[in-house]
């Protein structure tokens, strides 16, 4: 009984050896098609120059400039270009083409800048035509105006109120400090449907509302039917 005994547990000493290698095996096999896969995926990876407000992609030839702070990307997909070996990182755009628009890296609060293609045209409000908005209050969404053919027009007429207020620009002084908080309005549109376009509803001290556009820095008078929207 003691020699069969052993017997047994030295076949299964030699079992548990043989599933050991076929672990490592299939552990190998698993790691060199995730290292080569890796690699494959890296080497598709664009390469360019960067300069402080421009991007130059060295495959397709094509010359990228920074947009102003106010144009923001939605949503990013995949590394798409890389300055350098340890060079700073482009992203391509959900809804957007790569040859078109890139951007940096999103930060902590959702924000990067965004670069177009010199090819191009410079994005202007109403070149970009809003159809619909988020409000955020500190980073955090609020309300939203929906597109006309979402809610009956009620949303597009806030959209429009906005837009028209920057056609004719009466620009504004403030009356007064600024209040802390004050909301983001982020405008999203059909033409560019990856992007944003941020204008800010400010108020100062003595209750006088302003919008400003984060675009072309240009800060109007908000209109009455949007502050009561707004803040009531």
């Amino acid at each position: 009984m003691i020699l069969w005994g052993k017997w047994v547990i030295k076949l299964r000493i030699k079992d548990a050896f043989k599933l050991f290698i076929v672990i490592a095996v299939v552990a190998g096999a698993l790691f060199l098609l995730l290292f080569f896969g890796l690699r494959e995926k890296k080497s598709v990876i664009h390469s360019g120059e960067y300069t402080s407000q421009a991007i130059t992609d060295t495959k397709t030839g094509i010359n990228y400039t920074r947009c102003p702070a106010g144009i923001g990307a939605n949503n990013l997909e995949e590394l798409y270009l890389q300055c350098g070996e340890n060079g700073p990182e482009f992203y391509s755009i959900r809804f957007e083409s790569p040859r078109r628009f890139l951007s940096e890296p999103l930060n902590a609060f959702g924000g990067a800048f965004v670069y177009r293609a010199e090819s191009e045209p410079e994005i202007t409000l109403s070149l970009f035509a809003p159809v619909s908005a988020k409000i955020f209050m500190e980073d955090e969404w609020v309300d939203s105006f929906y597109a006309e053919n979402v809610d009956g027009g009620e949303g597009f007429a806030y959209v429009k109120m906005i837009t028209d207020a920057f056609k004719s620009p009466v620009e504004a002084t403030p009356t007064g400090a600024y209040d802390e908080a004050w909301f983001s309005i982020r405008l999203y549109s059909e033409n560019y449907p990856g992007l944003y376009y941020e204008i800010s509803f400010i108020t100062d001290i003595n209750g006088v509302s302003y919008l400003n556009d984060e675009v072309t820095d240009t800060l109007v008078p908000a209109p009455d039917e949007l502050t009561l929207r707004m803040i009531g």
